[in-house]
C-alpha cells in the first residue's frame, strides 16, 4: 500500500493576491443551478506564470439569455469566434488552452458550517492576451 506523508501537505490554499495574472483556459463543465432553471457552464483556468503557476481559478457563466453577454465576452478573449448561432460545448471545447488575462479579485464569505470568515478569489473579466499567439 502506497504511503503518504501529511506532515508537508498545506491544509488548503490561501486566496490569489487581488491583481492581473496570465492564464490558460484549461476546462469546463455544465451543471444544473441550484437556484434557477438555467444551466451554467463551470470554466476551469490555469494561472501560466510566476509564483502563482499552476494555480486553478473559476468562473461561472449562465445559459440565462440575459446573462449570455458574459459567456460572449469570456469566449472573445479566448479569441473564439462568436458571430453566429453555435453550440456552446463547441465553442467552450474550441477555446481549451486559449491564453487569457485574469483580473482577479479577493472576496470575503462566511463559511456556512463553521462561521468563520475566509477570503476567497473572484474572477471579475477574462481579457485577450496581452500577446496574441
Amino acid at each position: 500500500m502506497p504511503h503518504v506523508d501529511f506532515d508537508s501537505v498545506p491544509e488548503g490554499f490561501e486566496a490569489l493576491p487581488a491583481g492581473t495574472y496570465e492564464a490558460r483556459k484549461s476546462g469546463h463543465e455544465l451543471k444544473d443551478s441550484k437556484s434557477s432553471n438555467f444551466q451554467y457552464y463551470s470554466v476551469e483556468f490555469t494561472i501560466d506564470e510566476g509564483e502563482f503557476a499552476g494555480r486553478k481559478l473559476w468562473d461561472n457563466y449562465s445559459m440565462n439569455p440575459k446573462a449570455l453577454f458574459a459567456m460572449k465576452a469570456a469566449l472573445r478573449a479566448c479569441q473564439v469566434d462568436v458571430s453566429a448561432s453555435q453550440d456552446t460545448d463547441e465553442l467552450w471545447d474550441e477555446a481549451d488552452g486559449a491564453p487569457v488575462r485574469l483580473v482577479v479579485k479577493q472576496r470575503t464569505y462566511k463559511d456556512p458550517d463553521t462561521e468563520e470568515e475566509k477570503i476567497q478569489n473572484d474572477i471579475t473579466k477574462v481579457l485577450a492576451p496581452t500577446v496574441i499567439v
